[in-house]
């Protein structure tokens, strides 16, 4: 019998993770009522995130504290195994970077 699987947070998991984190300290630290304005939010956003329009203060920061990393991580280890495993269309493909070197990035085949 096997143990749990583990997760492991990619980088770029990680750097996300971190933006998202900056973001939400900013935004809170920059307006005083930011934090009253997501926490009204949250039970609309875990109830209804599929429905609302975002248009309302703080629904946005409150579903990017609540669903956002969850469900982009959720994708990221679903696509990687599917990747390992051969099954995603992907190619390769070389760009140029912001600092001029080139480098070499995944495009799904439409």
């Amino acid at each position: 019998m096997t143990g749990p699987r583990k997760s492991h947070s990619g980088p770029r998991f990680l750097e996300l993770r971190d933006l998202l984190d900056d973001f939400l300290v900013r935004r809170i630290e920059a307006d005083d009522h930011c934090a009253e304005s997501i926490a009204s939010q949250l039970q609309n956003v875990l109830g209804s995130c599929d429905i609302i329009t975002y248009e309302e203060d703080g629904a946005v920061e409150a579903y990017a504290l609540l669903h956002f990393l969850d469900r982009f991580h959720r994708f990221q280890l679903i696509f990687q195994r599917l990747n390992a495993l051969g099954l995603m269309p992907i190619r390769s493909y070389l760009f140029r970077g912001r600092d001029g070197t080139l480098r070499t990035s995944a495009l799904l085949n439409p």
